[in-house]
Parts: structure tokens; sequence; C-alpha cells
């Protein structure tokens, strides 16, 4: 064994060793909770399977299409990975996109929310699916 394996060894820290799983973790978790939603969106909300999955696609686009604005954003400002400290800039930027960015589309979101009237149409809504519930029942029992 060289005396760069055996240092390499020691450099590794406790922090090192437990990011390493983490990324496995996450998406087996994410991948629980997408097949959960399917299931419910499916069998409990009574949505076509393939809206769902184009559901899920258009989100992976839109997740696309956000990480690269991200990365424009970010190289406009400046911002090197490679620096120990960033610029005046970047930091700037970083901040904006993780503050600002965020409090406007929650602005956005709670103008919507006042003119959703999902409680007036939510005994329709319930009317609907029961009326499935019970088709689907005597369609099975047939």
């Amino acid at each position: 064994m060289n005396q760069r394996s055996v240092t390499a060894k020691k450099k590794l820290s406790k922090k090192l060793l437990f990011a390493w799983p983490t990324k496995t973790v996450s998406l087996g978790i994410s991948s629980v909770f997408l097949g959960y939603i399917t299931y419910y969106a499916t069998d409990y909300m009574g949505l076509d399977p393939l809206k769902v999955g184009l559901v899920f696609v258009l989100s992976k686009i839109f997740d696309g299409f956000t990480d690269f604005v991200t990365g424009v954003l970010m190289g406009i400002s400046g911002y090197d990975g490679l620096l120990p400290v960033q610029s005046e800039s970047a930091n700037s930027m970083i901040i904006a996109i993780n503050t600002l960015v965020p409090a406007a589309l929650g602005i956005l979101l709670l103008i919507c929310f006042c003119f959703y009237d999902l409680d007036k149409k939510m005994p329709q809504i319930r009317a609907e699916l029961d009326g499935k519930k019970k088709q689907a029942t005597w369609e099975n029992a047939e």
C-alpha cells in the first residue's frame, strides 16, 4: 500500500461518508412517494393513468427548464464553482434565486388561491367520485 492511498483513507470524513448514500436514499423515497401519488390519483380519484404520467413527464421537463434558467442566471452573475469565495454579484444572485424567486411564486400562488373556488365545487366533485365508485363496483360485480 503506498503512502498516497493511506493519506486518502485518512482524509475521508464522517460528513463525506454520510453524504455518499443520501442521493440514493432520496431517489428511493421520491420513487416510493411518486408511486403512492400515482396509485392514489388513478385508483381513488379515478384519473386516467395516461394523464397522471403526462403530468409527471411535464414536471420533469419543467424541472429541466428551471435548472437551465438557474444555470444561465448563475453564469451571468459570474459564479465559478472552483473559486473558494464567490464574487458579490454571484452571492447576490444566489440570495435572489433562493429567496426572492420563491417569495414571488408564493405570492402568485396566494393570488391564485384567492380566485380558486374549490370549496364551492367540492360537493359536486365528491358526488361525481362517488358515482364513479358505484359504477365501477357494479361493473366489477357483473
